[in-house]
Parts: structure tokens; C-alpha cells; sequence
């Protein structure tokens, strides 16, 4: 992997907790895409899988599930996740992307969720070639900063995503900004969808918790380790949402979307 990110610990366990969800439309996509080309539904891997989050999604819809990380932190908290579930066919692996364990021609489906752009493109491409089944089908998919609907609260966000944090997030980055619109998967068929969002009913607590696993907070942090810019932001979305008489201003309701897109391709 060319870039390795949400390794340590605490930030593992924080990007399990406030990471947002993927509607059920996005996997209902990527199995109708993979049933019009005729790619069964036995063996999927998810590479850059983090905790999880989306490995369990497709789980749902393949006889066996393989979820492969980087990091040892995040499939340690994938793995704590799994004991808490019922999903019996799925495992996790410390792994490259780029050097997968498995067997060549063995996979029906490879996604990759919010991590493409951190990855060796060239080798990536060359071991999707080498593990994929013909047909088989690489899904790349991620979402773009997830919005308050309210306006107050989106200045506020949009001054520390794109002005405190300025300068200290990835180059790599602006991909996720793009939504991948410069990226086109080396396949003979090739198709992107963004007609998706997620919609997301959350609070100021939990929303402040997803700010918190930003690449490019982390990396404020840790150059400035006495001043966190993120205390100023709650306080400030607090002052402009939350009603006087609200005993918790941390429970106070927002509703935030993000644009979601999937790009699709036939070994």
C-alpha cells in the first residue's frame, strides 16, 4: 500500500464508532452489476477493509467473505466487531492490497471501500488481474464529506475542513474531494454510479467523534499536540444548534449527507 493511515489504536477503535454506514442500495448495485456479467457469488474480498464496516455489508451476499488490512489495529477491531455478530463466513487478514493471500483466478469479487486512493495503482491493478475469476468484478467505492443540512453548522465545518486543516491533509486526498472522477478501472467494461448518498441521522457528540478520525486532524494533532481545534468546533456547533434548555448539547440532533460512488469493472 502506498499510504498507510488509522493505525494506531485509539483512532482504529474511534474509526469503528463514527465512520458512516453504507446504505443496503450500494451492495443491491454492485450484486446486480455482478449478476448481468455473470460473476457467481462465492468468494469476495475486501481490501482496505479498516474495522469492517463494509466487509460485514457484502458478507451478506457471498458464501465467503475476506476482509484484508494494513493495519493490525483495525482488523483487531474488525475481528472484536465479528464476535459481536453472526457472520460465521467472513475472516480477516493482515495483508497488502497489492499482495493479497489468496489463490489466483479464486475471487469473484474484490471491493475496496474509502481506500483506493492510498494504494499502488500499478500493482493493485496487476493483482486484481492475478486473483480475479473471469468474470469477476473489482468495486471501488467511497463518499465525499458528509454535509449538516444545517447551513450554520456547514460553515463551520467547511472552515475547519478547508482552513484550520488546511495543509495538513494527504495529497492523495483530493481524490476523495473528486469523488474519483479522475480514476477509470483497467477493465474491459467499466461503469461508475453516483447516483447514491448517505443520509445520516446523527448528533453533535457523534459527529464531532467521525471529525475526530479525519487523516488530516490526526495530523494537526500531532504537530500540535496542545492546541485542538476540535474543541472550539464543538463548542461553536453547540452555540448555533443546541436550545437553551437542552440538558445535553452532545445529544443534540443533526442530519448530514454525503455523496456516495461506486465505480465498477469486469476482469
Amino acid at each position: 500500500m502506498a499510504h498507510r493511515l488509522f493505525e494506531e489504536a485509539r483512532h482504529a477503535a474511534n474509526y469503528l464508532r463514527f465512520r458512516p454506514t453504507y446504505p443496503p442500495e450500494l451492495v443491491k448495485a454492485i450484486v446486480s452489476y455482478c449478476k448481468k456479467h455473470g460473476c457467481s457469488k462465492q468468494t469476495a474480498v475486501d481490501v482496505g477493509c479498516g474495522s469492517g464496516q463494509s466487509t460485514t455489508l457484502i458478507a451478506k451476499e457471498y458464501e465467503c467473505t475476506v476482509g484484508v488490512d494494513v493495519s493490525q489495529e483495525q482488523i483487531r477491531q474488525a475481528i472484536t466487531a465479528q464476535s459481536e455478530s453472526s457472520f460465521e463466513s467472513v475472516s480477516y487478514v493482515v495483508a497488502e492490497a497489492e499482495c493479497l493471500p489468496v489463490d489466483s483466478s479464486s475471487v469473484d469479487l474484490v471491493t475496496c471501500s474509502q481506500a483506493y486512493h492510498w494504494l499502488d495503482w500499478d500493482r493493485f491493478h496487476a493483482e486484481m488481474k492475478r486473483v480475479l475469476r473471469s468474470p469477476g468484478c473489482l468495486a471501488v467505492y467511497g463518499y465525499g464529506l458528509p454535509q449538516p443540512q444545517d447551513v450554520r453548522a456547514r460553515q463551520l465545518m467547511t472552515e475547519l475542513y478547508g482552513g484550520t486543516l488546511k495543509g495538513y491533509w494527504d495529497e492523495r486526498r483530493h481524490f476523495v474531494d473528486d469523488c474519483y472522477k479522475s480514476f477509470r478501472l483497467p477493465f474491459k467494461h467499466f461503469e461508475r454510479d453516483d447516483s447514491m448518498n448517505i443520509s445520516t441521522h446523527t448528533t453533535i457528540g457523534h459527529y464531532v467523534g467521525y471529525i475526530s478520525t479525519w487523516s488530516g486532524y490526526q495530523s494537526y494533532r500531532k504537530q500540535h499536540p496542545d492546541d485542538d481545534p476540535l474543541e472550539e468546533f464543538k463548542e461553536k456547533l453547540i452555540n448555533v444548534m443546541t436550545p437553551a434548555e437542552c440538558e445535553n448539547p452532545l445529544d443534540t440532533p443533526m442530519y448530514t449527507i454525503a455523496p456516495l460512488f461506486l465505480l465498477l469493472g469486469i476482469n
